[in-house]
């Protein structure tokens, strides 16, 4: 493969868009909630997904990062799944225009089966191939609240597969998104996209949007220059309303409707596939007094896949889930039970089926975990565990700890022991292929839930008024890894496989003067497997990850913004090191209006992420996007 040298003159370039804010002179004035604030109120930021309940990012006893809204638009970045390549210790890579390779800590080949995905509590971690169908998973960008990512163990409160990590996404509440949005462009990959929300209000305690996006993306090339014929387009609308009730209670009602037709190459012939679905979500909850506080929510989802070749899934999900929290004096504790039944239907195509071709599965499960306060206002345990019972595992229970230290509002040191599980799919017991004379592989229906010994310890300080620190590190013991088994024509799965991995992530948050602020990371990442052949022998990421981001206003209405990503090598997939340059200029030309330009990936015309058959190459591209908010 042709090596992808990191020339001096890009190294320049770089350097050269990063010292830009030199030249400024102004204050800040963007409107953009979290650009001004300070470090402390940054990191102040409140945050759920490890402790339940609402706590500061600051005080939190895990590796957690906070992707907001701006962040997202300022790194140019429009989806889910490209928004991750802000978190230190996450690797994306991109498979080609409509399919991701994401992990945390590792194991992110395939479908990235060892983290949970949330949407508003809703999860979209599917049990036909244990992970996330990341082409399907959206939002409206100009709702988003913020993007949680838990680096580490989640199991405590959100249950099995939540191994490597936990990706909650939050979407505003109705309330905060009032009035008109419309926004729209064009570009070299990203085709055609547009998006509409409306927020109103209905009495005087009940808020509404509606909303509706479309977009078309282009395809990629192959490595050998050939189109890859993966272009894509989806529609998708929403709605949610939020109603504060008169007994003190919050409700909210929300749900959307997607379809899009998605690009493939099946034998070097294009086709395209398809796939459709919709949910609903009902939650309420009182959280007016602490220690009284509970939530209920349920939801349905469902969804539909037709590929370019010919397979079919459809998949119902029904889930309700009940929380509670106490706040005492000593004892923080929250409580709660769920029960989730998914049912679902195959069509196989030649050679490739589900035995059987219909399976429906329940989820029970519980969990309860108590904080306490071992000294007033400084230390702290946290002791909880998650039971569960599933119909492809059994019973499984799935015990953490974490401490950590405050002493005084500037540093936060923390450690932690974790054990969650991955539990078997539909694909792991119940695929079978079968190419008559030559080749046959069979799932395994007794398979044990693959588990993991998490060790974790992390320090956050401010260093200065303007200078923050975040460090953690982890060790991580795989046991019972899914591995094939059996002769090279006759192949099953077995739970044979080890693997140990460790590693650590530092990121900086430095604002040297108001109106710019310089965010870096930088991870390790070492998976060894203690034997062969295992299902993901490197983990499928790459050793060393890094990034630097330059965000800066120029006077009141103009920004510019640049993100650096560096990836090394994947051994195993031949994929060579590359560093990708993203950078964007933002013009707010009245109140209300916004022009952004932005660049991706400039600094070549095209490399490939992750290995793959065809092997397709990221490409460089530009958009323009006009944005009115009256």
């Amino acid at each position: 493969m042709e090596q992808h040298n990191l020339s001096w003159s890009r190294l320049t370039a770089c350097v050269t868009l990063f010292l830009t804010p030199f030249v400024s002179y102004a204050d800040d004035h963007i409107g953009n909630a979290y650009a001004g604030l300070s470090l402390e109120e940054l990191m102040a930021t409140r945050v759920t997904s490890v402790a339940g309940v609402e706590e500061s990012l600051f005080d939190t006893p895990a590796a957690l990062t906070v992707v907001t809204r701006e962040d997202m638009l300022r790194a140019g970045h429009r989806s889910i799944p490209e928004a991750l390549r802000l978190v230190p210790g996450t690797f994306v890579g991109r498979d080609d225009s409509n399919t991701w390779s994401i992990g945390t800590r590792g194991f992110s080949g395939g479908f990235g089966n060892k983290q949970l995905v949330l949407i508003d509590g809703r999860t979209t971690y599917d049990l036909l191939f244990s992970g996330t169908f990341w082409d399907v998973q959206d939002v409206m960008l100009e709702d988003l609240d913020r993007i949680e990512v838990v680096r580490g163990p989640g199991a405590t409160l959100w249950g099995a597969n939540a191994v490597n990590g936990v990706i909650n996404i939050t979407t505003r509440d109705a309330q905060q998104t009032q009035g008109l949005y419309v926004g729209g462009g064009s570009g070299s990959y990203e085709r055609l996209f547009g998006e509409f929300r409306y927020g109103g209000r209905a009495g005087d305690s009940t808020w509404y949007r509606i909303w509706s996006k479309h977009f078309e993306r282009d395809e990629y090339d192959l490595f050998n220059g050939a189109p890859g014929r993966d272009d894509w387009r989806m529609t998708r609308s929403g709605f949610r309303v939020d109603q504060e009730r008169r007994d003190g209670l919050h409700l909210t009602v929300q749900g959307d409707v997607y379809d899009g037709d998605i690009g493939e190459l099946v034998n070097g012939v294009e086709a395209d596939g398809e796939a459709s679905g919709h949910n609903i979500l009902a939650r309420l909850g009182s959280g007016e007094h602490a220690s009284q506080g509970w939530t209920l929510q349920s939801y349905y989802d469902h969804t539909d896949r037709i590929t370019a070749g010919g397979f079919v899934i459809e998949r119902d999900t029904f889930d309700i889930d009940f929380r509670r929290f106490h706040d005492g004096e000593k004892h923080n504790v929250i409580w709660g039970f769920g029960y989730r039944y998914t049912d679902d239907m195959t069509a196989g195509t030649t050679g490739l089926i589900f035995s059987p071709s219909s399976r429906s599965a329940e989820t029970l499960s519980g969990f309860i975990q108590d904080t306490i306060t071992l000294q007033d206002d400084s230390l702290f345990l946290m002791l909880g565990s998650k039971f569960e019972h599933n119909d492809f595992s059994g019973f499984e229970m799935q015990p953490s700890v974490r401490l950590w230290h405050t002493p005084d509002e500037r540093r936060t040191t923390w450690a932690a022991i974790s054990r969650p599980v991955r539990t078997p799919s539909r694909t792991d017991e119940d695929l079978a292929i079968e190419i008559p004379g030559l080749f046959s592989f069979s799932g395994n229906p007794n398979l044990d839930a693959e588990e993991l010994l998490a060790y974790e310890f992390g320090h956050r300080r401010q260093l200065t008024d303007e200078l923050t620190v975040d460090f953690a590190a982890f060790y991580n013991d795989y046991d019972r890894l899914l591995a094939t088994a059996g002769p090279q024509t006759a192949l099953t799965f077995d739970n044979s496989a080890s693997a140990g991995a460790a590693g650590f992530e530092l990121a900086t948050l430095w604002r040297p003067f108001s109106n710019w602020q310089l965010k870096a990371s930088y991870s390790y990442l070492n998976v060894a497997d203690d034997n062969e052949p295992v299902d993901e022998p490197d983990g499928g990421s790459p050793q060393h990850l890094a990034q630097l981001g330059s965000f800066s206003n120029l006077g009141e209405r103009l920004r510019i913004d640049a993100v650096a990503y560096y990836a090394s090598e994947i051994e195993a997939d031949n994929i060579d090191a590359y560093v990708r340059l993203d950078a964007g200029i933002t013009w707010q030309a009245f109140d209300g209006i916004e022009l952004r330009l932005r660049g991706q990936n400039l600094l070549d015309p095209g490399h490939p992420e992750v290995g793959g058959n065809p092997l397709a190459e990221v490409p460089r591209a530009v958009y323009l996007e006009l944005r009115l908010q009256p």
